[in-house]
């Protein structure tokens, strides 16, 4: 298997998310596609997220990209935000980030409230099970997703034992921000 210098994440849950992202400063190395996007996107309302949220989406999804190269080249996910490559630094006024867990199966990364009035959020990629990969983007191994919390919290959702479809629902208190694929 031929290995990509770079990851670019595919966006699959709302094209307003993708907006979102990147009208906080989200971009990648390559160009993703318009129309395997408008393909894939689920119609959903707007959602309405803060700045500071942005950011933290923002972050989260580079960090969802780091895994997905980290696991890639290395055949497992990475426990310390500077050990991802592009080395991301903790160092937000708004958010904490981290990766409180890592199994061989899911790396769980969060983004925690510093401010009154935030929500929270937390990230995951999983290793899909072979029953999963025909229903995601591209028969990928991999899938990732972020989820913010329906209202503000110092406390992220909880963190997913396992993955048993391509697109695993954010647990109860949280709604889904994205669903991330790797890309050749």
């Amino acid at each position: 298997m031929k290995l990509p210098q770079t990851q670019t994440l595919i966006i699959v849950h709302s094209l307003a998310v993708c907006l979102a992202l990147s009208s906080c400063g989200f971009a990648s190395n390559q160009a993703t596609a318009p129309v395997e996007q408008a393909e894939r996107a689920t119609p959903t309302p707007s959602p309405v997220y803060s700045e500071p949220e942005k950011a933290a989406i923002a972050q989260l999804a580079a960090t969802i990209s780091g895994q997905f190269t980290a696991y890639i080249r290395q055949g497992s996910f990475v426990r310390d935000l500077q050990q991802l490559p592009g080395g991301i630094v903790n160092t937000d006024p708004n958010y904490d980030f981290q990766i409180p867990a890592v199994t061989e199966q899911v790396a769980y990364m969060t983004a925690i409230a510093k401010q009154p009035g935030l929500r929270s959020l937390s990230g995951q990629v999983f290793v899909l099970p072979e029953s999963a990969r025909a229903e995601a983007y591209r028969n990928n191994a991999l899938s990732g997703s972020v989820c913010i919390t329906t209202d503000p919290s110092n406390t992220p959702p909880i963190a997913p034992e396992t993955a048993t479809t391509a697109e695993p629902a954010c647990p109860a208190g949280s709604t889904q921000v994205g669903v991330y694929y790797p890309t050749e």
